[in-house]
Protein backbone atom coordinates (compact mmCIF):
# COMPACT_ATOMS: atom_id res chain seq x y z
CA UNK A 1 0.00 0.00 0.00
CA UNK A 2 1.48 3.56 -0.39
CA UNK A 3 3.04 5.07 2.74
CA UNK A 4 2.07 8.26 4.25
CA UNK A 5 2.23 11.42 1.63
CA UNK A 6 5.22 13.82 3.56
CA UNK A 7 5.46 16.94 2.72
CA UNK A 8 7.57 19.75 3.61
CA UNK A 9 6.55 22.56 6.21
CA UNK A 10 6.38 25.18 3.35
CA UNK A 11 5.75 24.46 0.35
CA UNK A 12 6.99 26.70 -2.55
CA UNK A 13 4.72 26.67 -5.77
CA UNK A 14 6.94 26.37 -7.88
CA UNK A 15 8.60 23.15 -7.22
CA UNK A 16 6.64 20.28 -8.51
CA UNK A 17 6.38 17.11 -6.31
CA UNK A 18 5.33 13.62 -7.74
CA UNK A 19 4.00 10.50 -6.47
CA UNK A 20 4.27 6.81 -8.19
CA UNK A 21 2.12 4.34 -8.01
CA UNK A 22 0.51 0.99 -9.23
CA UNK A 23 -2.78 -0.55 -10.11
CA UNK A 24 -3.51 -3.64 -11.92
CA UNK A 25 -0.14 -3.49 -13.62
CA UNK A 26 -0.37 -0.07 -14.70
CA UNK A 27 1.92 2.52 -13.36
CA UNK A 28 0.25 6.18 -12.94
CA UNK A 29 2.09 9.28 -11.80
CA UNK A 30 1.05 12.28 -10.17
CA UNK A 31 2.46 15.72 -10.26
CA UNK A 32 1.79 18.55 -7.93
CA UNK A 33 3.23 21.97 -6.94
CA UNK A 34 0.46 22.38 -3.82
CA UNK A 35 0.54 20.74 -0.84
CA UNK A 36 -2.98 20.24 -1.01
CA UNK A 37 -3.38 18.69 -4.03
CA UNK A 38 -0.75 15.48 -2.27
CA UNK A 39 -2.56 15.23 0.23
CA UNK A 40 -5.84 14.84 -1.31
CA UNK A 41 -4.39 12.31 -3.85
CA UNK A 42 -5.24 9.26 -1.48
CA UNK A 43 -8.99 9.91 -2.80
CA UNK A 44 -8.36 9.87 -6.58
CA UNK A 45 -6.27 6.13 -6.29
CA UNK A 46 -7.57 2.86 -7.28
CA UNK A 47 -8.33 0.28 -4.53
CA UNK A 48 -5.26 -1.72 -3.43
CA UNK A 49 -2.71 0.81 -4.96
CA UNK A 50 1.20 0.01 -4.37
CA UNK A 51 3.75 2.13 -4.25
CA UNK A 52 6.51 3.14 -7.15
CA UNK A 53 10.16 4.68 -6.08
CA UNK A 54 11.54 4.97 -9.54
CA UNK A 55 10.99 6.92 -12.77
CA UNK A 56 8.89 5.36 -15.92
CA UNK A 57 5.30 6.19 -15.46
CA UNK A 58 2.90 4.79 -18.24
CA UNK A 59 0.63 7.39 -17.65
CA UNK A 60 1.37 11.18 -16.08
CA UNK A 61 -1.00 13.67 -15.01
CA UNK A 62 -0.70 16.91 -13.67
CA UNK A 63 -2.61 18.88 -11.43
CA UNK A 64 -0.77 22.01 -10.72
CA UNK A 65 -1.31 25.34 -9.07
CA UNK A 66 -0.85 27.95 -12.36
CA UNK A 67 -0.03 31.79 -12.34
CA UNK A 68 -3.01 33.80 -11.10
CA UNK A 69 -5.26 35.55 -13.74
CA UNK A 70 -5.33 38.81 -14.88
CA UNK A 71 -8.14 39.42 -12.28
CA UNK A 72 -5.30 38.42 -9.52
CA UNK A 73 -7.35 34.87 -8.84
CA UNK A 74 -5.34 31.60 -8.39
CA UNK A 75 -5.81 29.06 -11.35
CA UNK A 76 -5.91 24.97 -11.60
CA UNK A 77 -5.41 23.07 -14.12
CA UNK A 78 -5.53 19.21 -14.81
CA UNK A 79 -3.74 17.67 -17.83
CA UNK A 80 -3.26 14.12 -18.89
CA UNK A 81 0.34 14.62 -19.96
CA UNK A 82 0.58 17.67 -22.25
CA UNK A 83 -3.00 17.64 -23.13
CA UNK A 84 -5.39 20.00 -20.89
CA UNK A 85 -8.43 18.22 -19.44
CA UNK A 86 -9.85 20.52 -16.88
CA UNK A 87 -9.27 24.23 -15.47
CA UNK A 88 -10.50 26.25 -12.80
CA UNK A 89 -10.46 28.49 -10.01
CA UNK A 90 -11.27 25.56 -7.36
CA UNK A 91 -9.33 22.79 -6.30
CA UNK A 92 -12.13 20.53 -5.18
CA UNK A 93 -14.21 19.75 -8.40
CA UNK A 94 -10.93 18.95 -10.10
CA UNK A 95 -10.13 16.58 -7.66
CA UNK A 96 -13.49 13.92 -8.65
CA UNK A 97 -11.97 15.26 -12.20
CA UNK A 98 -8.34 13.59 -11.89
CA UNK A 99 -10.40 10.57 -10.00
CA UNK A 100 -11.98 9.89 -12.80
CA UNK A 101 -9.29 9.83 -15.34
CA UNK A 102 -6.85 7.73 -13.60
CA UNK A 103 -9.44 4.84 -13.34
CA UNK A 104 -10.13 5.17 -16.78
CA UNK A 105 -6.29 5.34 -17.33
CA UNK A 106 -6.04 1.97 -15.37
CA UNK A 107 -9.09 0.58 -16.87
CA UNK A 108 -7.87 0.65 -20.19
CA UNK A 109 -4.43 0.04 -20.12
CA UNK A 110 -4.53 -3.01 -17.15
CA UNK A 111 -3.38 -6.22 -19.80
CA UNK A 112 -4.51 -8.71 -17.73
CA UNK A 113 -8.01 -7.74 -16.19
CA UNK A 114 -11.43 -6.52 -18.27
CA UNK A 115 -12.95 -3.74 -16.20
CA UNK A 116 -16.73 -3.54 -16.59
CA UNK A 117 -18.85 -1.23 -15.22
CA UNK A 118 -20.76 -3.42 -12.22
CA UNK A 119 -21.69 -3.33 -8.98
CA UNK A 120 -20.17 -6.86 -7.62
CA UNK A 121 -20.64 -9.11 -4.06
CA UNK A 122 -20.36 -12.31 -3.17
CA UNK A 123 -22.65 -14.82 -1.51
CA UNK A 124 -22.01 -18.13 -0.57
CA UNK A 125 -18.37 -18.28 -2.64
CA UNK A 126 -19.75 -17.11 -5.84
CA UNK A 127 -20.07 -13.99 -7.32
CA UNK A 128 -23.40 -11.75 -8.08
CA UNK A 129 -22.36 -9.12 -11.03
CA UNK A 130 -24.94 -6.52 -11.73
CA UNK A 131 -24.10 -4.77 -14.40
CA UNK A 132 -24.69 -1.35 -15.47
CA UNK A 133 -24.28 2.39 -16.27
CA UNK A 134 -24.11 5.01 -13.25
CA UNK A 135 -27.77 6.16 -12.76
CA UNK A 136 -29.36 2.75 -13.31
CA UNK A 137 -29.58 1.89 -9.49
CA UNK A 138 -26.36 -0.35 -9.12
CA UNK A 139 -25.63 1.33 -5.86
CA UNK A 140 -29.10 0.82 -3.86
CA UNK A 141 -29.04 -2.68 -4.85
CA UNK A 142 -25.27 -3.12 -4.15
CA UNK A 143 -26.00 -1.80 -0.65
CA UNK A 144 -29.55 -3.72 -0.02
CA UNK A 145 -27.45 -7.05 -0.63
CA UNK A 146 -24.71 -5.97 1.98
CA UNK A 147 -27.48 -5.22 4.41
CA UNK A 148 -29.22 -8.73 3.52
CA UNK A 149 -24.97 -10.34 4.74
CA UNK A 150 -23.48 -10.21 1.14
CA UNK A 151 -19.87 -9.39 0.87
CA UNK A 152 -18.89 -6.45 -0.94
CA UNK A 153 -16.55 -6.60 -3.95
CA UNK A 154 -17.40 -3.48 -6.38
CA UNK A 155 -19.76 -0.76 -6.47
CA UNK A 156 -18.23 0.46 -9.94
CA UNK A 157 -16.42 -2.04 -11.90
CA UNK A 158 -16.33 -6.25 -12.10
CA UNK A 159 -12.73 -6.83 -12.45
CA UNK A 160 -12.46 -9.90 -14.84
CA UNK A 161 -9.26 -12.10 -15.70
CA UNK A 162 -9.05 -14.14 -18.61
CA UNK A 163 -10.90 -17.08 -17.07
CA UNK A 164 -13.81 -15.23 -15.78
CA UNK A 165 -13.15 -14.85 -12.39
CA UNK A 166 -13.92 -11.88 -10.77
CA UNK A 167 -11.72 -9.59 -8.27
CA UNK A 168 -11.96 -7.33 -5.59
CA UNK A 169 -12.40 -3.79 -6.65
CA UNK A 170 -13.83 -2.32 -3.06
CA UNK A 171 -14.31 1.65 -3.25
CA UNK A 172 -16.08 3.34 -1.11
CA UNK A 173 -19.62 3.09 -1.70
CA UNK A 174 -21.39 6.23 -2.34
CA UNK A 175 -25.10 6.28 -1.09
CA UNK A 176 -28.11 8.56 -1.30
CA UNK A 177 -30.06 9.03 2.06
CA UNK A 178 -33.00 11.58 1.51
CA UNK A 179 -31.50 14.16 -0.87
CA UNK A 180 -27.94 14.08 0.19
CA UNK A 181 -25.07 11.51 -0.67
CA UNK A 182 -23.35 10.12 1.92
CA UNK A 183 -19.61 8.46 1.41
CA UNK A 184 -19.17 5.19 2.96
CA UNK A 185 -15.34 4.50 3.17
CA UNK A 186 -15.61 1.67 5.71
CA UNK A 187 -18.74 -0.54 4.72
CA UNK A 188 -18.20 -2.81 7.10
CA UNK A 189 -18.48 -0.49 9.95
CA UNK A 190 -21.34 1.52 8.12
CA UNK A 191 -23.27 -1.66 6.68
CA UNK A 192 -22.08 -4.85 8.57
CA UNK A 193 -20.99 -6.23 5.53
CA UNK A 194 -17.75 -8.42 4.79
CA UNK A 195 -15.11 -6.91 2.17
CA UNK A 196 -13.78 -9.63 -0.22
CA UNK A 197 -10.29 -10.14 -0.28
CA UNK A 198 -9.94 -12.93 -2.93
CA UNK A 199 -11.07 -13.48 -6.30
CA UNK A 200 -14.65 -15.70 -7.12
CA UNK A 201 -16.34 -17.22 -9.55
CA UNK A 202 -19.16 -15.02 -11.66
CA UNK A 203 -22.22 -17.37 -10.61
CA UNK A 204 -25.21 -14.63 -11.59
CA UNK A 205 -25.34 -11.95 -13.67
CA UNK A 206 -28.00 -9.86 -13.17
CA UNK A 207 -29.30 -7.29 -15.95
CA UNK A 208 -31.62 -4.87 -14.19
CA UNK A 209 -32.32 -1.05 -14.17
CA UNK A 210 -34.65 0.71 -11.17
CA UNK A 211 -37.62 1.99 -12.20
CA UNK A 212 -40.20 3.48 -9.23
CA UNK A 213 -43.14 1.43 -8.15
CA UNK A 214 -41.64 -1.27 -10.81
CA UNK A 215 -41.69 -5.08 -10.09
CA UNK A 216 -38.74 -7.11 -10.91
CA UNK A 217 -40.07 -10.01 -12.72
CA UNK A 218 -36.73 -10.99 -14.35
CA UNK A 219 -35.86 -13.40 -17.50
CA UNK A 220 -33.56 -16.07 -18.02
CA UNK A 221 -31.02 -14.69 -20.58
CA UNK A 222 -28.75 -16.80 -22.83
CA UNK A 223 -25.22 -16.74 -22.49
CA UNK A 224 -24.27 -15.18 -25.48
CA UNK A 225 -26.65 -11.92 -25.12
CA UNK A 226 -25.38 -11.47 -21.69
CA UNK A 227 -22.48 -11.78 -22.90
CA UNK A 228 -23.19 -8.83 -25.44
CA UNK A 229 -25.02 -7.14 -22.85
CA UNK A 230 -22.18 -6.50 -20.78
CA UNK A 231 -19.64 -5.82 -23.86
CA UNK A 232 -21.49 -2.14 -24.26
CA UNK A 233 -20.33 -1.44 -20.24
CA UNK A 234 -16.53 -2.62 -20.72
CA UNK A 235 -13.81 -0.44 -20.65
CA UNK A 236 -11.23 -1.04 -23.43
CA UNK A 237 -14.02 -2.89 -25.68
CA UNK A 238 -12.88 -1.45 -28.61
CA UNK A 239 -9.40 -1.38 -28.07
CA UNK A 240 -9.34 -5.05 -26.49
CA UNK A 241 -12.50 -6.25 -28.43
CA UNK A 242 -10.98 -9.99 -29.02
CA UNK A 243 -10.05 -10.07 -24.85
CA UNK A 244 -13.15 -8.51 -23.77
CA UNK A 245 -15.33 -10.88 -25.68
CA UNK A 246 -13.37 -14.14 -24.61
CA UNK A 247 -13.40 -13.25 -20.96
CA UNK A 248 -17.19 -12.14 -20.80
CA UNK A 249 -18.05 -15.32 -22.82
CA UNK A 250 -16.24 -17.30 -20.17
CA UNK A 251 -17.86 -15.29 -17.33
CA UNK A 252 -21.10 -15.55 -19.00
CA UNK A 253 -21.59 -19.42 -19.65
CA UNK A 254 -20.15 -20.37 -16.57
CA UNK A 255 -23.29 -18.28 -14.79
CA UNK A 256 -26.81 -17.91 -14.72
CA UNK A 257 -28.00 -14.51 -16.07
CA UNK A 258 -31.49 -12.73 -15.71
CA UNK A 259 -33.03 -9.16 -17.09
CA UNK A 260 -35.12 -7.23 -15.99
CA UNK A 261 -36.56 -4.40 -13.94
CA UNK A 262 -36.69 -3.80 -10.43
CA UNK A 263 -38.74 -1.96 -8.04
CA UNK A 264 -37.50 -1.53 -4.16
CA UNK A 265 -33.82 -2.61 -3.75
CA UNK A 266 -34.33 -3.88 -0.48
CA UNK A 267 -37.31 -7.09 -1.99
CA UNK A 268 -35.25 -7.16 -4.77
CA UNK A 269 -32.19 -8.21 -3.15
CA UNK A 270 -33.74 -10.56 -0.30
CA UNK A 271 -35.77 -12.08 -3.85
CA UNK A 272 -32.59 -12.59 -5.01
CA UNK A 273 -30.32 -14.28 -2.50
CA UNK A 274 -33.74 -16.49 -1.83
CA UNK A 275 -33.42 -18.16 -5.48
CA UNK A 276 -29.23 -18.03 -5.55
CA UNK A 277 -29.76 -20.21 -1.96
CA UNK A 278 -32.28 -22.65 -3.68
CA UNK A 279 -30.18 -23.03 -7.19
CA UNK A 280 -27.23 -23.95 -5.05
CA UNK A 281 -28.91 -26.09 -2.67
CA UNK A 282 -29.78 -30.17 -3.29
CA UNK A 283 -33.28 -29.29 -3.44
CA UNK A 284 -34.57 -30.81 -6.51
CA UNK A 285 -37.65 -28.41 -6.79
CA UNK A 286 -36.49 -24.78 -7.10
CA UNK A 287 -38.64 -21.73 -6.78
CA UNK A 288 -40.14 -19.19 -9.54
CA UNK A 289 -38.50 -15.86 -10.27
CA UNK A 290 -41.90 -14.46 -9.47
CA UNK A 291 -42.95 -16.63 -6.93
CA UNK A 292 -39.97 -14.85 -4.88
CA UNK A 293 -40.58 -11.39 -5.97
Amino acid sequence: MLPPITLPEHQHHEQTLTQLFASNGVVVGVRANDASVLRRLRECLPPDVTHVASEGAVSWFSLLRVPRDSRGRVRFELRAGGRLLHRGYRLSPLVPELDSAIRLEVGLRAADRLFVHAGVVGWRGNAIVLPGASGTGKTSLVSALLRAGATYYSDEYALLDETGAVYPYARPLSVRQGSVRRLLRRPEADLGAQVGVAPLPVKFIVHTTHHAGGRWEPRLLPPGRSALAMFSHTLAARERSSFALSVLSRAAHGAISWEGERGDAAATAAALLDYTDALNSSTPSVPSLRSLT
